[in-house]
């Protein structure tokens, strides 16, 4: 027994010495390097100042590139301009585009996400691609060129009067407050350096925290090399932390000043009207860490900084006292681990087994994110308690919700009993409650919707949930943490035709008339990269991409993809996707097609819709499919309700935020099969002809008189609307909006459209209220006295405001964001928060307008005991 409790530990010793302290040259093909290398240290002890001369020593022996181990860190030094173009040329870019990790990276680079301390990946491209079309472009720059004129006039006027007293001029620090100046400017408008300081304070602040950064940035203390020592060091890095909050509190009050100053024209300034049209990336932690890498872009350069940058390692392991301190820490380090060893075998041979056990299974509670990555998943087994895997997709949403869609496979119905408690599990034991969101149509497949955990909201690559049956399961630690995406670049759904199959897609795309051509996508079909079918992309607009089918039966649902083509500036590129391909489903099965159709996109519009829809029907509307766009009121019941009264209502769940162009589109593809004609409408929108004044009754000709005979060339019927005002009215008037609201603005105003569904162009293409059309078909745009659409856009205040919450055009900003005031999307007047102006109730009225209302009392009211009553009053 003594024998194996002596023998075991000195050969686990040996092993992890040969594992993690000897050199993997031929496992990584690693250059020659100096054969003088000791345990755990490696090389440091060769490096003495001047560093420059040891290495050219040292390039001399080995040749003009070589390898050293510094502690546990790798570094290749080459001394040769031909390697050095060989690596940033290539696919050896890629390889050398990782940064290495440092605390000051970690605290005060936001977690490693700056473009300067980020990873190669998407996230490191993205960055990339901001700074070199946004921040540093040609355009950008030259709007900068009075800040250039004005620091190199202030560096002028600087010497001439040093000269003039016979001063002696330091051009080091002109030179650099002229560059640092000309940098801050352009990023903030803030001028820190020179005599021209207006908050002296605040100057000072900034030089001594990014003089901070500038002496810290690097391998600048022991536990950089040597991890295990940074137990030991704690002092330093809680001095980092410091640091890092005062830095951020400043980048923070410098980001809210560019936000308070709206006409600002700084490079903050532009990032934040990007930030409005896509709050999901460009958050204020991306906003500071690009200031922060642009301010601390240039420090202050000379031969003796040089120098010390170059000697980081030999300042730490050739300082006498901290040097031989620190050798004996390690020197005990390695005993203590060693007794450990020998005491933990002596007293139970499954020790060791039991630590490791429970260390894998048991919920880790540290706030530290590391991710477990393998290549086998063995999770989806059920486990003994009952509680199991779910295999799902998912896709980060606005308000850090994550939507989590079952797979098709696993046909899992909503949850029925207090105990089916789903959950979704992340990295480190962290979980959140699987609320049921809503079953999908068509797919017949059951979302739910997870809180994302705080500790995940500012990195970057969020890991993906894993979706369990149960509070109770437990994670294997085999388990494999993929990247989230993101709502702002996924393929969302995917319907198919008798021709193709239509994607819709976030993301390639982005904003309107910036479609990319059709060739520079494909779709995929499969998971496996080397099994996928490909077809080619046959039209890209907006967010909707049309594949040809695969030349092949599929059966069963398979997720599909857009696979961005490689070119000689990007590499392939695959978007994220939640869509499943499956063979061609309809709506609905009505016994015959529809002349007349009406569609829109709701969200909590109960009160609204049984006015609209009764209206409509009376004048020629025969069925109406409505896009749900995640109401929470009672628009089920009230749809439930007008279908027992004979109405053709179709309620599709359209889940999907700020798409109401992809709805559109995706309700003229599916629309096709049941509608000749399709009426784009809003539900406080009203189609009406004065011609029908003299109607007794309504007929439901009426609007079918309104368009073209099916032998015209007329695609498509637009009518110009009127936009009514609160007309003084509180609340929503019970007799509903048609009798409520009565006074309106003079002006004609956006126009809405009828479209022939069968001369719909490929692509789809659709501004919300018109479609592009085949080439051979026209697009009239009838006059106000033929028919007009009341639009009842600016209602009772309580009302009102709700829009200021949810927008759902994928092109139109929120409200509340500042971006594009004067878009006629936009209320006229009214600012950005959701606050009643002085006498809102009168407002936008300028034309009394009763038509409408005397028409719909003369049809749809009758009389009661205390005045008239509404058909669609309850």
């Amino acid at each position: 027994m003594l024998n194996y409790v002596i023998i075991l530990p000195l050969a686990l010793f040996l092993l992890a010495y040969k594992f993690f302290f000897t050199s993997k040259r031929q496992r990584y093909h690693l250059p020659p390097s100096p054969s003088y290398s000791l345990p755990v240290l490696g090389h440091h002890l060769l490096i003495k100042p001047p560093v420059h001369r040891l290495f050219h020593r040292l390039s001399n022996i080995h040749g003009p590139i070589f390898y050293l181990r510094l502690g546990s860190r790798r570094a290749v030094v080459i001394s040769s301009s031909s390697l050095a173009r060989e690596c940033f040329t290539g696919q050896n870019d890629v390889a050398v585009s990782n940064r290495p990790r440092f605390l000051t990276s970690k605290y005060i680079a936001y977690n490693y996400t700056t473009i300067a301390t980020t990873s190669y990946g998407d996230h490191w491209r993205n960055l990339r691609r901001i700074c070199s079309l946004e921040i540093v472009s040609s355009k950008r720059l030259a709007n900068f060129l009075h800040i250039r004129k004005e620091e190199i006039q202030r560096m002028l006027t600087r010497l001439s009067r040093d000269a003039r007293v016979g001063n002696e001029v330091e051009l080091e620090s002109v030179l650099y407050d002229l560059t640092f100046n000309n940098i801050v400017r352009m990023v903030t408008g803030k001028i820190y350096y020179g005599d021209d300081v207006s908050d002296k304070e605040e100057a000072e602040l900034f030089k001594k925290l990014f003089t901070f950064i500038t002496t810290n940035s690097g391998a600048r203390h022991p536990g950089e090399y040597l991890p295990f020592m940074k137990i030991f060091g704690g002092s330093f890095e809680k001095e980092v932390k410091a640091a890092a909050k005062v830095i951020d509190e400043m980048l923070q009050r410098l980001l809210d000043e560019c936000k308070s100053d709206k006409d600002g024209n700084t490079m903050v300034n532009h990032l934040l009207s990007l930030q409005q049209d896509d709050p999901e990336y460009y958050t204020d932690i991306i906003i500071k860490g690009l200031m922060l890498t642009c301010s601390s872009s240039s420090p202050r350069l000379t031969p003796k900084s040089i120098a010390g940058a170059g000697d980081d390692a030999s300042q730490f392991f050739h300082h006498k006292t901290s040097y031989r301190a620190h050798t004996t820490t390690l020197f005990f380090i390695l005993v203590s681990l060693s007794l450990f060893g020998f005491f933990s075998l002596y007293c139970s041979p499954n020790t060791i087994y039991r630590a490791a056990f429970f260390a894998t299974t048991r919920p880790a509670k540290s706030r530290i994110v590391s991710y477990v990555i393998n290549t086998q998943d063995s999770s989806h087994h059920q486990l003994s308690n009952g509680s199991r895997r779910i295999r799902a997709e998912a896709v980060l949403w606005p308000g850090w919700e994550i939507l989590v869609i079952v797979s098709p496979e696993e046909k899992l119905m909503p949850p029925q009993l207090p105990g089916e408690n789903y959950t979704c599990f992340y990295p480190n034991g962290e979980k959140s409650t699987a609320r049921f969101a809503a079953i999908l149509p068509f797919s017949n497949r059951t979302s739910f919707r997870c809180s994302l955990p705080g500790i995940y909201r500012h990195h970057h690559p969020i890991p993906t949930p894993i979706l369990a049956s149960s509070k109770r399961f437990q994670l294997s630690p085999e388990t494999r943490w993929p990247d989230l995406p993101l709502w702002n670049f996924v393929v969302f759904e995917a319907i198919s035709t008798e021709n193709d199959v239509v994607l819709f897609v976030k993301g390639p795309n982005r904003g309107l008339g910036s479609n990319k051509p059709p060739e520079s996508f494909r779709c995929v079909f499969g998971e496996e990269s080397d099994t996928a079918i490909r077809t080619a992309v046959t039209s890209s607009v907006q967010e909707v991409f049309r594949c040809s089918l695969p030349n092949m039966t599929i059966d069963t649902p398979i997720k599909i993809y857009l696979e961005a083509v490689a070119t000689d500036k990007e590499e392939t590129k695959t978007v994220p996707s939640v869509a499943y391909y499956s063979p061609k489903r309809t709506l609905a099965e009505p016994s015959e097609k529809a002349l007349l159709c009406a569609t829109t996109m709701v969200y909590n519009v109960a009160k609204y819709l049984r006015e609209w829809v009764m209206y409509h029907a009376a004048i020629g509307i025969q069925r109406f499919i409505i896009y749900d766009n995640g109401s929470d009121d009672e628009l089920n019941d009230v749809v439930e309700v007008l279908n027992g009264e004979k109405y053709d209502v179709i309620k599709v769940l359209w889940i999907w935020p700020k798409t109401q162009e992809a709805g559109f589109s995706h309700a003229a593809v599916y629309g096709n099969d049941t509608c000749t004609w399709m009426m784009y409408l809003d539900v406080d929108e009203f189609l009406f002809s004065p011609a029908w004044d003299k109607q007794s009754q309504p007929s439901d000709g009426m609007i079918r008189s309104l368009l073209p005979s099916d032998q015209s060339m007329i695609g498509q019927v637009s009518f110009k609307s009127h936009e009514f005002g609160p007309s003084n009215q509180t609340k929503h008037p019970r007799e509903g909006v048609t009798q409520g609201y009565t006074c309106r603005r003079e002006e004609d105003q956006r126009h809405k459209s009828i479209v022939r569904l069968s001369v719909v162009e490929h692509s789809l293409y659709t501004a919300i209220h018109h479609f592009g059309l085949k080439g051979e078909y026209e697009w009239r745009v009838a006059d106000t006295e033929e028919g007009v659409v009341n639009h009842y856009k600016y209602q009772a205040w309580r009302e009102f405001k709700a829009k200021f919450k949810r927008r759902v055009s994928a092109y139109v900003v929120d409200w509340t964001r500042v971006s594009n005031p004067k878009s006629r999307d936009r209320t006229p007047g009214l600012g950005f928060k959701p606050v009643e102006p002085d006498g809102w109730a009168y407002k936008f009225c300028e034309v009394m307008d009763l038509r409408l209302k005397r028409l719909t009392r003369k049809w749809f009211g009758y009389p009661v005991k205390n005045g008239y009553r509404m058909a669609w009053q309850r």
